[in-house]
């Protein structure tokens, strides 16, 4: 019996500090998410939105194509977009 009070007080000790919890990142009430290019990550101006999750959809900001060298052009309700050339 005391090996069993034993056991239980060891487990309920270690269990916990077993235990990782991974804290989400929200903008809003939204889940953010990190952009990877070419494997490495798209830095966030702190004053800018960040890439999100909205409505089961990835939302990236049209600032962060410019850091991955991409043409934004907004025409006739329509956004366009191109590689830039070297």
């Amino acid at each position: 019996m005391k090996r069993k009070i034993l056991f239980i007080l060891v487990i309920t000790l270690i269990l916990p500090s077993s235990i990782v919890f991974a804290a989400k990142s929200m903008y809003k009430g939204y889940e953010t998410v990190a952009i990877l290019w070419q494997g490495k990550k798209i830095e966030v101006n702190k004053k800018d939105i960040p890439p999100l999750i909205m409505d089961n959809r990835t939302l990236i900001p049209v600032y962060m194509l410019k850091e991955l060298d991409i043409n934004a052009m907004y025409q006739d309700g329509q956004i366009h977009l191109s590689k830039k050339r070297k």
